[in-house]
């Protein structure tokens, strides 16, 4: 029997903490969620971004709702 080899991704950036999120559509085919941050104070900014398809939407909800569920 063979064993599955698995391939190491490499992170460009270090992973943060992100205050909260907000989430637009576009055309309802893709989701954009932009990650916020608050660097000062009254200052909201989106750091980051990805873009979804409605599957890798569904895919994110079920990851999510195993780590929820993990005890």
């Amino acid at each position: 029997m063979s064993e599955k080899e698995e391939t190491f991704i490499h992170r460009e950036n270090p992973p943060s903490l992100s205050i909260g999120f907000r989430v637009g559509m576009i055309n309802k085919d893709i989701c954009i969620i932009d990650f916020l941050d608050s660097p000062d104070e009254g200052v909201l900014k989106a750091f980051s971004a990805i873009m979804l398809t409605k599957d890798g939407a569904k895919d994110l909800i079920k990851q999510l709702n195993q780590f929820i569920d993990e005890e």
